[in-house]
C-alpha cells in the first residue's frame, strides 16, 4: 500500500549563490538560474549562459540532477516551485540565487519518479497556494519540503517514470520533426513566390499531405501553399512529409 510522506523527508535542497554579470559569456558552465526553468516545469536551453566565475562543486547541477526555482518575479507564478532535470547530453551547471538543487537523501523514492511528480498539477496548485509576496512571489521553504509525496513501490515508481520519460521523448521528436518542417515550408514558400506563385504548388501539396501541425510553424498565415489572400487564417493546416517536400523543393 503505498505511504504518504512530507518531500523533506525525501530530499535535501541546496540554495546557490550569487554571481558576477561582468564574467557571463566567459568559459565555465552554465548558469542554471529562472531563464533555464520552462513555465510549470522542464528544462530550457534556448538562453543558456556560460560563467567564468567561482563554481564550487557544491553549486554545480550534474547531467540527471534536479533543481528548482523557489521564486517568481511575475503574479502567474509560472516558475514557482518549478523543477527541471539537467539532461543528460549538458554539462554540469551552476546554481544561481535564484534556484536550488534537489538532492535525493531516501532510498524510498526514484528520483525520475519524483520529478514527474513535481511536475503534476496538483502541486504546481500546491505552490500557487503557499506564494508568499505582492511584486516578487516566494515559496517558503518549510513548505516546498512539506509537500505530501505519494509512494508506491519502488517498481511501480520506476514503470511510472519509465512511460512518462518514453512519452516525453516522443513529443520532443515531434516537436523537432514540426521545426524542420516549419524551415522546409517557408523555404517552398519563397521560392513559389519567386516563380509567380506556381498553380500546381498548391492542389499538388493539399492533395498529398499527411501531417497536421500548428499553425504557428507557417510563418505567414493564409498561404495554403500558394500566394497570400485574404481568406481567414485556419487554427491548423496540413503539411507535406519531409520526403513530400523534399521532391517539391527539387522541383523548384
Amino acid at each position: 500500500m503505498a505511504e504518504t510522506v512530507p518531500l523533506g523527508e525525501l530530499i535535501s535542497i541546496r540554495r546557490g549563490t550569487t554571481y558576477k554579470g561582468a564574467l557571463l559569456g566567459q568559459p565555465g558552465p552554465y548558469l542554471l538560474g529562472l531563464a533555464s526553468i520552462a513555465r510549470n516545469g522542464g528544462f530550457r536551453s534556448d538562453s543558456l549562459k556560460t560563467y567564468g566565475g567561482e563554481s564550487p562543486e557544491s553549486l554545480l547541477v550534474k547531467p540527471g540532477e534536479l533543481f528548482a526555482s523557489l521564486k517568481d518575479v511575475t503574479q502567474a507564478a509560472d516558475l514557482l516551485g518549478s523543477v527541471a532535470r539537467l539532461p543528460l547530453d549538458e554539462r554540469p551547471g551552476r546554481l544561481t540565487q535564484d534556484t536550488v538543487r534537489l538532492d535525493v537523501v531516501s532510498d524510498r523514492v526514484d528520483r525520475d519518479y519524483l520529478y514527474w511528480l513535481l511536475r503534476t498539477p496538483g502541486y504546481r496548485q500546491y505552490c500557487r497556494a503557499h506564494a508568499t509576496g505582492t511584486t516578487n512571489l516566494g515559496l517558503p521553504r518549510e513548505d516546498f519540503l512539506g509537500f505530501p509525496v505519494r509512494l508506491p513501490s519502488l517498481d511501480e515508481q520506476r514503470r511510472i517514470a519509465e512511460v512518462l520519460c518514453a512519452l516525453d521523448d516522443l513529443i520532443d521528436t515531434n516537436e523537432q520533426q514540426i521545426e524542420r518542417l516549419g524551415h522546409l515550408v517557408a523555404e517552398l514558400y519563397q521560392r513559389a513566390l519567386a516563380r509567380g506563385c506556381p498553380g500546381y504548388f498548391r492542389s499538388s501539396m493539399s492533395s498529398r499531405s499527411s501531417l497536421v501541425v500548428p499553425s504557428r510553424v507557417v510563418t505567414s498565415p493564409n498561404r495554403e501553399w500558394g500566394c497570400p489572400s485574404s481568406e481567414s487564417a485556419t487554427s491548423k493546416r496540413r503539411v507535406p512529409t519531409p520526403g513530400q517536400l523534399s521532391d517539391f523543393r527539387t522541383t523548384l
